[in-house]
């Protein structure tokens, strides 16, 4: 009887043995295989999770066909070099995906629970006001002096009151001399009388500045207090968007053979039809590189020709579509935008219109034009695309494609 109870306090006792080492098994199990992920998370996209040799286990399928293949490589390439790199290398190469593909991603280490990402890495402080102190100052103009467009408007307001106060100052200063050299004179009448004329000069000098103080001001009251000056910087912008990869594949007004594509851009700035047509032959092109082009009210106006070979997509990125030239078989379209000095990329068409990146009457002639060309060249929405998506390292067209395709057909 001793035995059985023994017996089964044993089984019991390893029993629970067997439970708690399966349970701690299954987590380690379950940690390791979390250890070995990693999480790729891009803006407008679901987070695809990556094995530990950089296959894509789940998410590929949401990226655009003409250069997931390429975007699969390159994530390869990263993750499985991705411990190994320094900061500074993890940076690159997430700003690279933005370049080829305009795709703003961060990869997380599900083991470590760190997450990088393109921006985390050189997040700007707030710019600090450039600040100095004359060496020779005078009252209005001395101390610590904040460095901006109104600095010389301040230094000319300060001097104008500075000399207007030294005026009076010496006035009074040479009406006490003369003060003095009249009673010290001794009855000398020639010194009496350069005294005199010191201090009729100094009074009728002090009179002349404030009656001609209270003559502007009663003119206009402007024109004595001064109101400070600022000079303004100049914004430049990047006028007519191309380069000379694009330039090197004009073929001059030859017809395309057929049209599979429809590639859409921007111009880079604010900028007409014909300002980007004097533009582009300014620069060595026959013409303007679109065949079409889509004024700030909305205007669909012809670029190039719906049938001419164009001059706007070259790939000089990296995959499938490097070195590819797409001016033979595609239609480009720009609009006149996208006029940021750091131009936005893959940018939500709620906060492109808010912005004035694009107008939204642009924008509903956009959408209207691809219809009628997806219709009439029998073309799918996958093969409507932003030039940064054909591997061109630009922001162009700036706009979010997918949510262009998402209301085409």
């Amino acid at each position: 009887m001793k035995k059985f109870r023994l017996s089964k306090i044993f089984f019991i006792y390893f029993s629970v043995l067997f439970f708690v080492f399966m349970f701690s098994f299954n987590n380690s199990v379950c940690a390791i295989t979390q250890a070995k992920t990693y999480t790729v998370s891009c803006i407008n996209y679901e987070p695809m999770t990556v094995s530990l040799n950089g296959d894509i286990i789940s998410g590929l399928e949401q990226i655009p066909q003409t250069y997931k293949d390429a975007f699969a490589v390159k994530i390869k390439e990263y993750v499985t070099r991705w411990d190994r790199w320094t900061a500074i290398q993890q940076q690159t190469a997430l700003s690279a995906l933005d370049h080829y593909y305009g795709l703003t991603c961060s990869i997380k280490n599900n083991e470590t629970d760190t997450t990088i990402s393109a921006q985390s890495l050189f997040v700007s402080e707030p710019s600090k006001p450039l600040i100095f102190t004359p060496e020779v100052g005078f009252p209005g103009f001395s101390g610590p002096i904040t460095v901006d467009g109104y600095l010389f408007g301040k230094f000319i307001f300060a001097l104008f009151h500075y000399l207007l106060y030294a005026s009076g100052v010496l006035a009074v200063i040479f009406v006490s001399i003369a003060g003095f050299k009249w009673v010290s004179a001794g009855g000398n009448q020639s010194k009496i009388t350069e005294a005199k004329n010191q201090m009729i000069n100094s009074i009728t000098g002090m009179f002349l500045v404030f009656a001609t103080f209270l003559i502007l001001s009663t003119v206009n009251e402007d024109l004595v207090i001064m109101k400070e000056i600022k000079l303004d910087t100049i914004t430049p912008v990047e006028l007519a968007e191309g380069s000379s990869i694009e330039k090197a594949n004009d073929f001059k007004g030859e017809n395309r053979t057929k049209t599979e594509y429809i590639i859409i851009h921007t111009a880079a700035g604010i900028a007409t039809r014909n300002e980007v047509d004097a533009f582009h032959k300014k620069s060595g092109w026959s013409g303007i590189g679109y065949n079409f082009y889509i004024e700030r009210n909305g205007s669909w106006v012809i670029g190039r020709g719906e049938m001419k070979r164009g001059a706007h997509t070259t790939s000089n990125g990296v995959g499938v579509n490097s070195g590819k030239v797409f001016n033979s078989n595609s239609i480009g379209i720009s609009y006149s935008g996208c006029a940021q000095r750091t131009p936005p990329i893959n940018q939500s068409l709620r906060n492109a219109v808010a912005q004035e990146t694009i107008t939204q009457a642009q924008l509903n002639t956009l959408i209207s034009h691809i219809k009628d060309l997806q219709s009439k060249y029998n073309i799918p929405k996958e093969r409507v695309l932003g030039h940064s998506e054909l591997g061109a390292a630009k922001a162009c067209p700036c706009i979010n494609m997918n949510e262009i395709r998402a209301q085409i057909n």
